[in-house]
């Protein structure tokens, strides 16, 4: 999985009840393909925002996620949200994810600082 830092944080708002409303914060994306179908005129994405944390906090952020010694840090998602990208948008895709990476970061307002791989 590649995670990308993005800069400014993202906020989102959720309504707890009809009273208290939470903001939480995401400085993070990753970006799933879903469904991928090859020569497709449209690519639907999954964009998850979270944060990157450290296994021991994810397991307090997330319940029922074990600490993996391989894997020192955790992708924990915040939100997720979806987008649509034609043919057009993807030309320049390639086999650098890094490409759409920028245009869904520009698309959400927001841009990549540095990736990491998960």
């Amino acid at each position: 999985m590649l995670v990308a830092k993005i800069t400014p944080a993202a906020s989102f708002a959720k309504q707890e009840n009809p009273f208290t409303i939470t903001t939480t914060s995401a400085d993070s994306i990753s970006v799933l393909a879903r469904p991928y179908v090859l020569g497709s005129k449209e690519v639907n994405f999954e964009v998850l925002f979270g944060n990157v944390v450290a296994a021991t906090e994810a397991v307090e952020a997330s319940e029922g996620v074990e600490p993996n010694e391989a894997s020192p840090a955790k992708f924990v998602v915040v939100a997720s949200d979806f987008l649509v990208l034609n043919q057009e948008d993807l030309q320049d895709w390639g086999t650098d994810d890094l490409v759409v990476f920028n245009l869904i970061a520009s698309k959400f307002g927001v841009s990549i600082d540095s990736t990491q791989v998960f």
